[in-house]
C-alpha cells in the first residue's frame, strides 16, 4: 500500500509541476538540468552522489530508513535548489518547479517517517491483507522446519521435519502466540539460526495462511515483518512437544 502512497504522489507531484509551469510560464526544461552558475552545478552534482552513497550504505546497513532518510535529505537539496534559483535567477522562475518537487518529496518523507514507526499485529495484518480469511474458520495447520543453508543462510527445502495438526485448541494456542507479537513491516535480514518455521493454515473454501517464523522476522502472505520486542513464536514452536515426521526431500 505504501509503493502505491508513493507512486500516486509522483504522478500528482509530476501534474501539479505542469499546471505550474503552464500558469507562472515556466521555460520547460529541455535536454539537461540547467544551472544558474559553477558553484550551483558543483552543489547538485555533490548532492546526487551523496544520495547514491546514502542508497547503497542504507540498503546495507540501514533498509528499515532507506526511503525515510532519502526523501529526507532530497528535500532539504530541493529547498536549497529553489533557494539559490530564487536568489540568482529569480525572473526565470525555476525555484517554483524545484519547490513543488521539494514538496512531494516531503509527503514521502512525512508518509515513509509513519510507516518507519509504525506497529501493527496479527490481527491487524490477516484485516487488512488478508480480508477472505476468517482465522476461526482455520481448522488444519502444517508446520515444517526448514534447515538453513549454513553458507548462504537461507532455507533450505531439501530435508525437513513436519507435522500436521487438527487438533483446534493447539491450532489456537498457536495463532494465539502468534497474534501476541508486535509487528514492523522491514525487510528480512540474514539471521544466524539453523531453521525457519514454516506453517501453513487452512480452512474452508480458500482459507489459506502461509507464514515463515525467523527469530527476529516473520513471513505473512508476501510481506515480511520485523518483529518489535521478544519474539515469544520461535521459542515456543521449539519448546512444543509435536508429532515431527521427517520428509525427505523438497517440502514445496
Amino acid at each position: 500500500m505504501f509503493e502505491l502512497f508513493v507512486f500516486i504522489l509522483l504522478i500528482l507531484g509530476f501534474i501539479v509541476e505542469k499546471i505550474f509551469v503552464k500558469r507562472f510560464s515556466i521555460l520547460d526544461e529541455i535536454s539537461e538540468y540547467s544551472y544558474v552558475n559553477s558553484y550551483h552545478k558543483w552543489f547538485i552534482q555533490i548532492s546526487v552522489g551523496l544520495v547514491i552513497i546514502m542508497t547503497i550504505i542504507e540498503g546495507i546497513y540501514f533498509p528499515d530508513f532507506n526511503l525515510y532518510l532519502n526523501s529526507g535529505f532530497i528535500t532539504i537539496i530541493l529547498l536549497i535548489d529553489a533557494r539559490i534559483q530564487f536568489k540568482i535567477e529569480r525572473e526565470e522562475k525555476q525555484y517554483i518547479r524545484s519547490l513543488v518537487r521539494a514538496g512531494a518529496a516531503f509527503a514521502i518523507f512525512v508518509g515513509a517517517l509513519i510507516v518507519c514507526f509504525h506497529t501493527t499485529n496479527f490481527k491487524e495484518v490477516v484485516e487488512d491483507e488478508f480480508e477472505h480469511i476468517d482465522v476461526t474458520s482455520l481448522n488444519e495447520m502444517r508446520i515444517a522446519i526448514l534447515q538453513m543453508n549454513p553458507e548462504r543462510k537461507v532455507p533450505s527445502k531439501q530435508l525437513s521435519e513436519s507435522v500436521i495438526i487438527e487438533d483446534g485448541a493447539v491450532i489456537s494456542n498457536v495463532l494465539s502466540e502468534i497474534s501476541l507479537l508486535e509487528l514492523k513491516r522491514a525487510p528480512l535480514r540474514t539471521e544466524n539460526i539453523d531453521v525457519v518455521y514454516e506453517i501453513t493454515a487452512r480452512g474452508g473454501w480458500s482459507q489459506q495462511l502461509d507464514m515463515e517464523v525467523y527469530e527476529n522476522h516473520i513471513r505473512i502472505g508476501h510481506e515480511t515483518y520485523r518483529i518489535i520486542g521478544d519474539n515469544t513464536l520461535y521459542p515456543f514452536l521449539e519448546a512444543e512437544d509435536f508429532e515431527w515426521q521427517q520428509v525427505e526431500g523438497n517440502s514445496n
